[in-house]
């Protein structure tokens, strides 16, 4: 049942008036985009790989998208912005799509084309990201160990879906000055509780290697701050983020954000539980299909969290 539910939220069929034939798939974005942003971004310096807002992206200073070369994604472009785009953006690789204006004309380092008034699915991203957070927030731990006191090791179990999942609450990171992970391969969830979220400093981030089958799954957080380096997927798509310290390197996700120092890859690349056969079918239709899995809770939970940006 974890698996089918974990599949609903991480592919969406879209409804409405913005229909498509295809699904949202979060995990796809996930491995696709380094930067998702579900409302309004403040930006500068750069963001190595494709990126998407959902709302206005502002250039502070030089922004750059995408040096890394890597290709458009199921959204469109490398860059994909909802809203308005304004201030100084140079994008190096890939297409831009943008649903309002564009301000100052983007530098189009690698010659991909660059389309102003584009239908994007705000609502659609939004709710199906908002969705994967929660039912990521519903699975049990797995009993998993964390060792090393201070210097934290999260040695990863996998459950019955051959996921590991961790569940702690926001004052974990008080305690502890290095944090490392032994995942063996296995995608690693750590749920952190707590609406007020500050990482600014105090603790490494010292895994060893990339953790790109890690995601920081911060379901129910209104503000994040990150100024330390931080090295794996971060899932906060309530929260208003700054990260303005350090390193981040995987793919993020945020509510809004305020970023003035780089964000990298790697993008996250774990499997999670596949998805059910889509549903292509209207929103109240598809509530009632979903009713009849036996996941009304989590159908709820999507409907609810589909609220305008």
């Amino acid at each position: 049942m974890r698996a089918i539910a974990i599949g609903v939220a991480a592919g969406l069929m879209l409804t409405g008036p913005q229909a498509h034939a295809t699904a949202i798939s979060a995990v796809e974005i996930l491995q696709e985009y380094n930067l998702i942003v579900l409302g309004d971004a403040l930006v500068s310096t750069e963001t190595e790989g494709p990126v998407y807002v959902g709302g206005n992206l502002a250039g502070s200073g030089p922004y750059g998208v995408n040096p890394d070369g890597l290709p458009n994604g199921s959204l469109g472009g490398t860059l994909v912005v909802g809203g308005d785009v304004d201030g100084e953006v140079r994008l190096f690789s890939g297409d831009a799509v943008v649903g309002g204006s564009i301000g100052t004309p983007i530098f189009n380092n690698g010659g991909g084309t660059i389309t102003e008034g584009a239908s994007v699915d705000t609502a659609g991203v939004a709710a199906a990201f908002n969705a994967l957070s929660s039912a990521l927030a519903q699975l049990t731990d797995t009993g998993g160990s964390i060792t090393g006191g201070q210097n934290a090791v999260f040695n990863s179990v996998a459950g019955p879906d051959g996921v590991a999942v961790f569940n702690v609450a926001d004052s974990f990171f008080d305690s502890i000055s290095n944090l490392t992970f032994n995942t063996g391969d296995l995608t690693t969830i750590v749920n952190v509780s707590g609406t007020s979220i500050d990482l600014s400093g105090g603790f490494n981030f010292n895994s060893g290697s990339f953790t790109s089958d890690v995601i920081f799954n911060f379901f129910e957080a209104e503000e994040l701050l990150i100024s330390t380096a931080f090295s794996a997927t971060i899932l906060a798509p309530l929260a208003d983020g700054q990260i303005n310290g350090g390193r981040t390197e995987g793919s993020v996700v945020l509510g809004s954000l305020a970023q003035s120092v780089e964000i990298d890859g790697p993008l996250f690349d774990g499997p999670l539980p596949p998805p059910p056969t889509e549903l292509a079918a209207p929103g109240p239709f598809l509530l009632v299909l979903l009713g009849l899995a036996g996941l009304i809770g989590l159908g709820r939970a999507a409907n609810g969290s589909s609220r305008p940006l």
